[in-house]
């Protein structure tokens, strides 16, 4: 749209992939700035990760199970964690409060919000927003 912003996604649906994989065919431009990858969110290696301007982690605490745990997987804290550590200082990291999962993942937030240095900015529609601060 002419804004100059770059967007990385990863999803775990097939079909949100193949919707993707299916733009990128039919519109080719739209790949040069937006990229989606089709994985495992709590599989993700710090190191093949860029640095961040904004984050938004609107599934925190939705999918993972016990399951996970079978292969090493991170928890949803250690998501959180490592994705704060890729936002640059002065960038944002957004929560969807209207996840059925949010009841779980405000415990997470409250804990991190304690510990990771950011700062709570407020509210945006249905956003909770947070900077970090460095």
């Amino acid at each position: 749209n002419g804004s100059g912003n770059c967007v990385m996604g990863i999803t775990a649906a097939p079909q949100e992939y193949d919707t993707f994989v299916k733009l990128a065919i039919e519109r080719p431009d739209v790949e040069k700035t937006y990229k989606t990858f089709f994985g495992d969110i709590y599989q993700l290696d710090v190191r093949l990760l860029p640095e961040f301007d904004v984050v938004t982690l609107f599934h925190l605490c939705e999918f993972r199970t016990e399951k996970n745990d079978l292969y090493g997987a991170l928890t949803d804290r250690e998501v959180t964690d490592m994705l704060t550590d890729k936002t640059r200082p002065g960038g944002y990291i957004l929560f969807y409060t209207k996840s059925f999962a949010f009841d779980t993942a405000a415990k997470v937030i409250a804990q991190w919000e304690k510990e990771a240095k950011v700062e709570k900015v407020g509210m945006y529609e249905t956003l909770l927003v947070y900077r970090k601060t460095a």
